[in-house]
């Protein structure tokens, strides 16, 4: 299954990493939920990412060529292409829409946030 994201370019061809909802890795408060000692778990929430299609993302977040005013490339990704210590769950409350990159286990959040950076190399500017 295809994942996608707007995210700002690092200027080197690949999305740029950071804790925020316009680059890869996930916002200290709002993503997903994080634990009095810094951990993070599956099923807890994490970055969130349209599914199948680019128009799936909200209008805002899709630059003019794909029907949308948001400032950022949309990239995509293949959900067999996340790293081991990242898995895919589909959102509950939008399950043929959006969904969430989340850790495959507990680990801290630097963890998580460097897992998600680890799998750049795999996503592709649409």
């Amino acid at each position: 299954m295809l994942l996608f994201r707007r995210m700002k370019d690092d200027g080197h061809g690949q999305p740029a990493c950071g804790p925020s909802a316009r680059t890869l890795g996930v916002r200290q408060e709002g993503d997903i939920a994080i634990s009095e000692d810094e951990k993070v778990e599956p099923g807890t929430g994490g970055m969130s990412v349209a599914i199948d299609t680019p128009q799936n993302l909200p209008e805002h977040r899709r630059p003019p060529e794909h029907a949308g005013w948001g400032p950022d490339p949309v990239w995509q990704i293949d959900e067999a292409d996340l790293p081991a210590t990242l898995t895919f769950r589909r959102d509950p409350d939008d399950p043929s829409r959006h969904g969430f990159v989340e850790p495959m286990g507990i680990m801290s959040l630097d963890e998580y946030q460097e897992a998600l950076a680890t799998s750049r190399g795999f996503w592709r500017r649409t």
